[in-house]
């Protein structure tokens, strides 16, 4: 399989799907905005044919893109410019303009939850939070009134 398609966007090969009890329709996010809104979905990108969701990562002197699969509760990523993620915390940014991603809460791990927006216009309402420890699954899905953690993706 090529790395790159005809228009010069990333493919990222499709991971096997695990046997067992048919699994619901998964939540795919098609949106997701930083604070000052713009589009953190890089259509250019990936995950099994659904476009994909870049980061821009920093920690001391290393700076990358993170790219996550938008289904809830797929772990998957891949990262560029980055050599090792060990267990180490990050600083998320938009890749476009730079602005880091607003703290949700703490994370059981003692890193942070980072909220990316659903809407355009920043709604603390409705938004995807993952944490930003390199390892940690904890991630949650805020809509309105309800907050469901992803980490058990029956619930989302």
């Amino acid at each position: 399989m090529k790395i790159f398609d005809r228009k010069g966007g990333m493919r990222i090969p499709e991971q096997k799907a695990a046997e067992g009890k048919p699994k619901k329709d998964p939540i795919v996010l098609k949106e997701c905005y930083c604070p000052n809104g713009h589009n953190l979905i890089n259509v250019n990108t990936k995950f099994n044919k659904l476009s994909a969701i870049s980061i821009q990562i920093k920690r001391k002197k290393q700076e990358g893109i993170l790219i996550l699969n938008p289904v809830c509760g797929d772990k998957n990523y891949v990262t560029i410019g980055v050599n090792k993620m060990d267990n180490e915390i990050w600083e998320f940014h938009c890749p476009e303009c730079g602005i880091e991603l607003p703290n949700y809460a703490p994370c059981h791990c003692k890193g942070n939850l980072k909220m990316l927006f659903c809407r355009s216009q920043k709604d603390y309402n409705h938004f995807v939070g993952i944490c930003n420890r390199a390892g940690c699954n904890n991630s949650v899905i805020k809509k309105g009134d309800e907050l469901y953690n992803c980490t058990d993706i029956q619930n989302c």
